[in-house]
This record gives structure tokens, sequence and C-alpha cells, in this order.
């Protein structure tokens, strides 16, 4: 059963780093934003296993850059409102938008041991997913393009 449970875990979260990564494609403000965010995500797994997701999340937020803040959104918005796993108790909390990455901090943050590695180990899958989607999507769109640099 566990391995039907994490499965369909993947497949969601597959599903959402689509969403997200194309979402990201199509923005029109940088115009190279999935590019960068791909450079950023080549990283993120690694960040996260060696200093843990709060100080991962906390240097997204820290860098101010636009690609840095898509991240630590899509990170924020799958583990406070997406993710079938739940971990973290939202209730009362009513952040939306801007506020939500720096919400996922403080609960991240407070939240006990266990419930830290289960929201890391989500954390890390999804950064997985859309570290290789991204990758993906980018090379495709830069082989349409016929190799230049413009990506949409």
């Amino acid at each position: 059963m566990a391995t039907q449970n994490g499965e369909t875990l993947r497949r969601q979260q597959i599903q959402f780093s689509s969403d997200r990564v194309f979402r990201w494609k199509e923005a029109a403000t940088p115009k190279d934003l999935l590019e960068k965010v791909k450079t950023r995500l080549q990283g993120l797994p690694i960040e996260v296993r060696t200093y843990g997701f709060s100080v991962a999340l906390a240097t997204l937020l820290r860098e101010g850059r636009p690609e840095s803040r898509a991240i630590a959104d899509g990170l924020a918005e799958w583990l406070l409102d997406k993710s079938p796993l739940k971990c973290l108790d939202t209730s009362g909390s009513g952040t939306s938008g801007t506020r939500k990455p720096l919400e996922l901090l403080r609960l991240v943050v407070a939240a006990d041991r266990g419930t830290y590695a289960a929201v890391q180990t989500d954390a890390m899958g999804l950064c997985e997913q859309l570290k290789l989607l991204s990758a993906v999507v980018f090379s495709a769109s830069k082989a349409m393009n016929g190799g230049s640099e413009k990506v949409s």
C-alpha cells in the first residue's frame, strides 16, 4: 500500500511541477525566467539535503531574485495547499500571495522533528521533479527555436 501511495504522490508532484514549469515558460517577465529557474534548481535538492529545507527556503527568500521567488512560491503552494500529505497545520494561517513562502518558513521552523522530516522529504521530491521537468522543457524549447537562447 505504501508503494501505491508513494506512486500517487509522485504523480501529483509531476503534474504540479509540469503546470509550474509551463507557467514559468510562458511568464512575460523576465522573459528568460525558465532558464534562470532551471539553473537555480540544479543545486537545490543537494542544498536541501545538506543544509535542510528551512535553510534552503530561507536562502531562496533572501536572494530576492525572480527565479528564487518563483521557486519559493511553488514550494509554498505545493506544501501548504496542494500536497496530499498535508504535513503542516495551516489552520488559522490565512495567508495568500506573497506571504505564503514566509508562512511556510514560519511553519517549518516551528515544526517538530517528525513533521519537519516529512515536509523536507515532500519538498525534496518536488524539487527533483521541478529540476527534471524544467531542464526538459527548456531544452525542448531551445531546440524548437533552432538552438537560440530565446526560450519563448
